[in-house]
């Protein structure tokens, strides 16, 4: 699994879509709907912070960088020099379409696939100016370089949760200012 996700490690992260089938997931290992949900974001969270924590030397910063998911509390008291992940929005896809749900070994049909795009901000912290631009720098670079997080890249973290063809797609995209006050309402 770890060659798997130092080859992945070479993909790229802008505008997030996730497509998975809790249902099926659900139905398969027998475990409650909401669950698999939380394991499917949850193992996305854990795939971009190994991305930038595998893209990561630290020799070219002179300094230890942290990266860690935060939640609205943790912006009052932040890390000192890293990169922070903050979901701040988690809605179904209206424009993808999958196709009908997949067959299984008995011939029932699966569920749709349940396509949803998890917003984040990525938040860039140091100790000065300079050192959050270099930060900042990078992680774009990484992200830039890593479109799609593979199935293996987010199975690493939480095993078994995406079919071996489903695939992650990451994309940069602006913040509106409307989100922008959203975000600032809820961590301040």
């Amino acid at each position: 699994a770890y060659e798997v996700v130092a080859d992945a490690a070479a993909d790229n992260i802008k505008y997030l879509e996730l497509r998975f089938s809790p249902q099926a997931l659900a139905r398969v290992r027998g475990f409650d709907l909401g669950e698999v949900t939380d394991w499917v974001i949850t193992a996305v969270t854990q795939a971009i912070i190994y991305t930038l924590q595998s893209n990561y030397n630290p020799a070219d910063f002179n300094n230890d960088l942290e990266f860690e998911v935060y939640v609205a509390g943790d912006f009052s008291t932040p890390m000192t020099a890293g990169v922070s992940l903050f979901l701040y929005r988690l809605l179904p896809n209206g424009s993808h379409r999958p196709p009908s749900g997949r067959l299984a070994p008995d011939g029932r049909r699966y569920r749709n696939m349940l396509p949803l795009d998890l917003h984040f901000l990525l938040t860039v912290w140091g100790t000065d100016a300079s050192l959050q631009h270099t930060i900042a720098g990078w992680m774009m670079r990484v992200l830039e370089d890593t479109p799609i997080l593979p199935a293996g890249l987010v199975n690493a973290v939480a095993p078994d949760v995406f079919n071996g063809d489903e695939t992650v797609e990451i994309s940069l995209a602006d913040l509106g200012t409307e989100d922008l006050f959203h975000i600032w309402e809820t961590i301040v």
